[in-house]
C-alpha cells in the first residue's frame, strides 16, 4: 500500500505477511484527488521487498494495481521496458511473474515457467488518468479487468507459473531493461484466482452486478458445425443450469459445476452439428437458469451458413507426388540373407534383422558399430529372436521394411519408411504376449566421435560434446559437426515413462575414445503390461548427406529491398540516377523478396485483389530485367482478414495465441489492424495454403516464396488436426507437428 511508507525509507506491507519494502532513490509522494501514492522518477527509484522469494507466484494467482502515467512520462520511457513489479531475470521463460511498461503505451504482464512464457497486453494506458488493472490467472483460465471492466477473457492460457523459476530477486520500479516513471497507488498479489465479484468491489463497481453473458458463434461450412463459446462473470448466485438453443431447439442443458460456482464464472465451449440446416441465417441463444427453470440471464447471436465454395481449397493433393525430385536420386535396395542395404542420395543405410539394428555410411562411416534396441522385463535383459527382414514396399521414391523379433513374453517390431531424401521414419511397437513388466527400453546409436562435435537443439542452443549430455524429451536434435551428423526428430512422448524425465535423450562424451553413444530412452520406470497390450513410439532419423555444390553464391544473389515494405515503389524511386530495380540489376542481383503483404498477414496473394495487382506489375518489371520475385507468404500466422477466417479452427494451433497486441508489426506490413493466430501445419492448413500458392503462381507468375516460421516445429493439442492426446490423468496433452511440417515443406518445394 503506497500510502504507508515509513520515515526510515521502508514501505510498510499492510497485508500482515512481512514483505516490507526497502526504498532506494529519490522518491516523492504522489496525489490524485483523495488518493495518495508514490512517484517513481524513471532513474534510481526502486523498492526491494523483504522475504521476496515468497512473492514469486506458483499456479493460480491474482495481481491488482492502481497507477497513473502521463503521456510525457510514457514518452520518456519509450524504447525501454521499465519494470513495475516482478522477477528480474533476463529471459522471459525465467521471469516467473513480471509486470512492465513497453512500447511507450502498453502494460505487459509476462509469466514464465522455466520452459516457455506468455505475455498479456493492455494498450494505451498512459493518458494521465488513474487506472486499475486486475489480472486473474488460473491456467487455462485468464481474465484481465481494466477499470472494472473485463477486457480479456482467455480459456487457453497454457503457462502455469512455477515458484522454482527465477532468481531470488523481486523488485518494484527498476531493472536492467529500464526504470519506471509514473505513480503507483496500490499493488496487491494473491496466491489464488479471485472471484470476479471480488474484483469489482475494489474497482469501484460494487458487488451487485448481475453478470453478463458473452456468447460467440463461428460456423464451419467445411465441417458442418457451429463452434460456440459462452462466458459469464460474475456468476449470479441464483444460477443453477446453463442452456444453449440453436434456432429455438435445445442442444445443451447442464448443471453449473461446483468449480464454476467457486470461481464465480462460467467458461464453456463446444460445437453443434448443422448438417440438416438450410443455407442462410440462424440464431444461437444461451441462457442461465435458476432452480425453477426461469431465465436469469440470456444472450443471443446470429450466424450464417454458406455453401462450401471451391471445395478444392479445403481438400487437395497439390504438391504431393511419388516423383523423385532433383538433385535427389532414386532409392536403391539390395537385400541379402541377414541384412538389407538402402541407398539414398550420397548415403547408405544398412539394416540387420533385429529391430533397430544397422549402420550408416555418409561418404565415410558414421556408425562406430551397429545400432541396437535394449529391452528389459522385470529388471532383466530380455533375449529376443529375430525374424527375417520383411520388405513391405520397394519403389524409386520410398522403401518400407520391417524388423521383428520375439520372445515368450513380448513381440517387438520396427517399421522403417525411408524416403529418397534419406528421411527414415521409424515406428517401434512392443506388444505383450503375456502379463509382464517392462522396466527399460532404449535405442542405442553408437557413432564415430570424430564426426560428433556438438548437439544442436536449435540455432541458438548448441552444446559442445567434450562432456556427456542428457536432455528431457526433445522434438529435434542433431548430433554431428559442420559436415556430417545424425538428425533425430519425434512428435510425441505419449508412451514415454515417466514423461519428460531428465535422461530421455543422452549423449556420451567424445573425449574418451573413438565412439560416442547417442541413446533414446523412452522407458525409464516400470510399466505393467497386460497380455495383448501394445505400446508404440515413433521418431525419425536422417543422416546428413555430403551435398554437391551445384550453384555458386553469385547465382543465388538474392536480396531484400529497402525501405522495408516499400517494394511497390522500387520501379519509380531513384537511387544514384537510376530506378532501384535498374541499380540492383546492374549490381548483379538475381532476385528479391517482397516484404509487403496483403491485408491478411503472410497470406499468399489472392488473384483479383489490389495487392495481387501490385505484385503482378512488380513481377513484370522484374522479369523484364531477368530478376526473380519471391513474395513473403505462408508464414506462421493465420489472420482474421483471411477469406477463410470462418474456418479458423481448421488452422489455428491450440492453445491459441493471438498476436494482435504485439506492437504494430502486423499493421505496418498489411496496412490494417488484425487478429492473427499461430497456425498448426496440419493437413487442412497445407491444403488451403497449397491451393492459394498454386493460384498465385499461375496467375501472377511469381518465382517462389519467402517463408517465415513455416518450418518451425510447434506444439498443438487440437484433436481436429490429429494433434494431441488425452493423458492417463484425463487432461489433453500437446504433440509436436514435425512430421506435418516436413510434409508441408515438401509440398511447397514440389509445387515451386
Amino acid at each position: 500500500d503506497f500510502r504507508n511508507f515509513l520515515t526510515d525509507g521502508v514501505l510498510a506491507d499492510r497485508s500482515g505477511n512481512g514483505h516490507h519494502g526497502r526504498m532506494k532513490g529519490a522518491f516523492a509522494p504522489a496525489r490524485h484527488g483523495e488518493e495518495r501514492g508514490l512517484r517513481f522518477n524513471g532513474k534510481d527509484t526502486v523498492i526491494a521487498p523483504d522475504e521476496c522469494e515468497e512473492l514469486k507466484v506458483s499456479g493460480a494467482f491474482s495481481l491488482a494495481l492502481r497507477f497513473r502515467i502521463t503521456p510525457e512520462e510514457a514518452a520518456a520511457m519509450k524504447g525501454r521496458a521499465p519494470l513495475i513489479f516482478g522477477s528480474t531475470d533476463n529471459r522471459g521463460a525465467l521471469r516467473n511473474c513480471t509486470l512492465f511498461f513497453d512500447y511507450g503505451t502498453t502494460l505487459v504482464l509476462n509469466i514464465g515457467n522455466g520452459v516457455g512464457n506468455e505475455s498479456i497486453f493492455l494498450r494505451d494506458v498512459a493518458d494521465g488518468e488513474m487506472h486499475s488493472a486486475v489480472y486473474l490467472v488460473a491456467p487455462p483460465h485468464l481474465r484481465v479487468y481494466y477499470d472494472g471492466r473485463c477486457v480479456i477473457r482467455r480459456d487457453d492460457f497454457s503457462i502455469v507459473p512455477d515458484r522454482k523459476v527465477g532468481g531470488r530477486e523481486v523488485l518494484l520500479g527498476n531493472w536492467r531493461h529500464g526504470a519506471f516513471r509514473g505513480e503507483l497507488y496500490d499493488l496487491r498479489l494473491f496466491d489464488r484466482m479471485l472471484n470476479p465479484a471480488e474484483v469489482l468491489k475494489p474497482a469501484g463497481a460494487g458487488t451487485s452486478s448481475p453478470g453478463q453473458i458473452v456468447l460467440r458463434a463461428n460456423h464451419s461450412d467445411v465441417r458442418g458445425a457451429v463452434d460456440w463459446s459462452i462466458g459469464c462473470e460474475p456468476l449470479p448466485e441464483s444460477v443453477r443450469q446453463l442452456e444453449l438453443r440453436l434456432d429455438g431447439k435445445a442442444v445443451l442443458l447442464r448443471d453449473i459445476t461446483a468449480e464454476e460456482r467457486r470461481r464465480g464464472m462460467i467458461s464453456s465451449r463446444g460445437e453443434a452439428p448443422t448438417a440438416g440446416l438450410a443455407a442462410g441465417g440462424h440464431r444461437l441463444t444461451a441462457a442461465l437458469l435458476d432452480s425453477g427453470g426461469s431465465r436469469v440471464l440470456e444472450e443471443s447471436c446470429a450466424w450464417h451458413k454458406r455453401p462450401v465454395d471451391i471445395p478444392e481449397k479445403y481438400s487437395n493433393d497439390i504438391g504431393i507426388t511419388d516423383e523423385v525430385l532433383p538433385p535427389w536420386t532414386p532409392v536403391g535396395l539390395r537385400k541379402e540373407q541377414e541384412r538389407a542395404v538402402v541407398s539414398v542420395w550420397n548415403r547408405r543405410y544398412e539394416f540387420g534383422r533385429a529391430p533397430l539394428s544397422g549402420t550408416i555410411v555418409t561418404g565415410v562411416p558414421l556408425s562406430a558399430r551397429p545400432s541396437a534396441l535394449l529391452l528389459e522385463l522385470d529388471g532383466k535383459p530380455e533375449a529376443l529372436s529375430a525374424l527375417p527382414l520383411e520388405i513391405v514396399k520397394e519403389a524409386p521414391n520410398q522403401v518400407i521394411l520391417c524388423q521383428t523379433a520375439r520372445s515368450e513374453a513380448v513381440a517387438v517390431a520396427a517399421r522403417h519408411t525411408v524416403d529418397y531424401d534419406g528421411f527414415d521414419r521409424i515406428l517401434v511397437t512392443v506388444t505383450a504376449r503375456r502379463d509382464c513388466c517392462l522396466t527399460r527400453l532404449a535405442f542405442h546409436y553408437p557413432l564415430l566421435a570424430e564426426h560428433c562435435k556438438a548437439a544442436i537443439r536449435t540455432l541458438n542452443e548448441v552444446d559442445d560434446l567434450t562432456d556427456a549430455r542428457q536432455y528431457p524429451f526433445l522434438p529435434m536434435v542433431q548430433i554431428g559437426d559442420e559436415f556430417r551428423g545424425l538428425h533425430y526428430m519425434a512428435d510425441s512422448n505419449e508412451c514415454w515413462f515417466p514423461k519428460n524425465h531428465a535422461a530421455a535423450l543422452t549423449v556420451s562424451s567424445n573425449r574418451n575414445g573413438p565412439e560416442l553413444l547417442f541413446a533414446v530412452n523412452p522407458v525409464a520406470e516400470p510399466v505393467d503390461m497386460k497380455a495383448g497390450e501394445r505400446l508404440s513410439w515413433e521418431f525419425a532419423l536422417t543422416a546428413t548427406p555430403i551435398r554437391p555444390m551445384t550453384r555458386s553464391a553469385w547465382q543465388n544473389r538474392y536480396a531484400n529491398l529497402m525501405p522495408y515494405c516499400g517494394e511497390f515503389t522500387c520501379t519509380t524511386d531513384q537511387y544514384r540516377g537510376k530506378s532501384i530495380l535498374d541499380y540492383f540489376t546492374d549490381a548483379g542481383m538475381r532476385g528479391f523478396i517482397v516484404w509487403r503483404t496483403g491485408k491478411a498477414f503472410g497470406y499468399p496473394p489472392v488473384p483479383g485483389t489490389d495487392y495481387a495487382g501490385e505484385i503482378a506489375k512488380l513481377v513484370r518489371a522484374a522479369h523484364d530485367r531477368k530478376l526473380k520475385v519471391f513474395p513473403y507468404c505462408i508464414g506462421f500466422l493465420f489472420s482474421d482478414q483471411a477469406p477463410e477466417w470462418n474456418e479458423e479452427r481448421l488452422y489455428r494451433m491450440v492453445p491459441y495465441r493471438d498476436q494482435a497486441d504485439r506492437g504494430d508489426f502486423l499493421e505496418k506490413e498489411t496496412g490494417c489492424r488484425q487478429h492473427a493466430y499461430i497456425v498448426c501445419n496440419s493437413r487442412s492448413y497445407q491444403d488451403l495454403m497449397l491451393y492459394r500458392l498454386r493460384e498465385a503462381v499461375r496467375s501472377l507468375d511469381i518465382d517462389g516464396v519467402y517463408l517465415d516460421g513455416t518450418a518451425d516445429v510447434k506444439q498443438c493439442s487440437e484433436a481436429l488436426h490429429g494433434c494431441g492426446y488425452t493423458g492417463r490423468d484425463g487432461l489433453r496433452k500437446t504433440t509436436y507437428c514435425g512430421f506435418q511440417t516436413r510434409d508441408m515443406i515438401r509440398r511447397i518445394h514440389t509445387l515451386i
